[in-house]
């Protein structure tokens, strides 16, 4: 995964990469429009805060305090320190080297003395794994039947990447058509060809005035989606 400055994939024409069935990379997320974002929304007093960052847009509307590469023994882990108002948001994504899948941490920090409301952290990318191959943007889209796990399969070489939920109760999955929203409201697409973007949220009611929070989602793939369903 290459990153850029503002803590999302995307830098100098490279970004989200899996490896194909013949053991080469092939980039899933720049080709194309080069589209991954993230986004933050809480309410506090009564007011409502939002914090979007998407490199198709070059906008990013956090700080970012620090980036740490804590690589190292086969395992592949970097870490993004945000400041997002009232929050202090790190997000780790880590990999072992020779594994298919990717954990996305977080950990949010309330540094306020009030308590925030209604807290969603969305994270989402328009997967185009045929394109560079195959030329085609489209993918096969389908939320899994017990709505843990979304997946983009392409349609002439059957890689497929995917997000799986790790906390039913707070988090869901689903595609839309490149929407940033927090509240996006996401569909089962019910694996029919086209370009969209696939996304994973995870809520949170309330954060506590000093409260840390912390939590996860998955980002897999394969060669297969089969395959790939078996690595969630």
């Amino acid at each position: 995964i290459y990153y850029n400055s503002n803590g999302l994939w995307h830098e100098s024409s490279k970004g989200y990469q899996i490896r194909n069935g013949s053991g080469t990379f092939q980039d899933v997320t720049f080709p194309g429009s080069p589209w991954q974002a993230m986004t933050v929304e809480y309410s506090q007093g009564g007011s409502s805060y939002n914090y979007t960052g998407n490199y198709d847009g070059r906008s990013y509307d956090w700080s970012v305090i620090s980036e740490t590469n804590l690589s190292g023994g086969g395992l592949q882990h970097v870490s993004h320190v945000m400041k997002m108002g009232v929050l202090r948001v790190t997000k780790d994504e880590s990999w072992e080297t020779d594994s298919r899948n990717v954990t996305l941490s977080f950990t949010v920090e309330n540094t306020s003395g009030s308590r925030i409301d209604n807290f969603r952290l969305m994270h989402a990318f328009d997967p185009d794994q045929d394109h560079n191959s195959y030329g085609t943007h489209s993918t096969r889209n389908d939320t899994h039947s017990d709505g843990l796990y979304v997946e983009a399969v392409g349609i002439r070489s059957s890689w497929t990447v995917g997000y799986g939920v790790c906390d039913k109760d707070k988090q869901d999955v689903g595609s839309s058509a490149w929407s940033a929203d927090a509240d996006a409201s996401f569909v089962d697409d019910a694996g029919g060809e086209a370009d969209r973007t696939i996304h994973w949220r995870h809520r949170e009611g309330s954060i506590g005035p000093g409260e840390t929070i912390e939590f996860a989602g998955l980002l897999v793939y394969d060669t297969n989606s089969t395959a790939a369903r078996r690595q969630y």
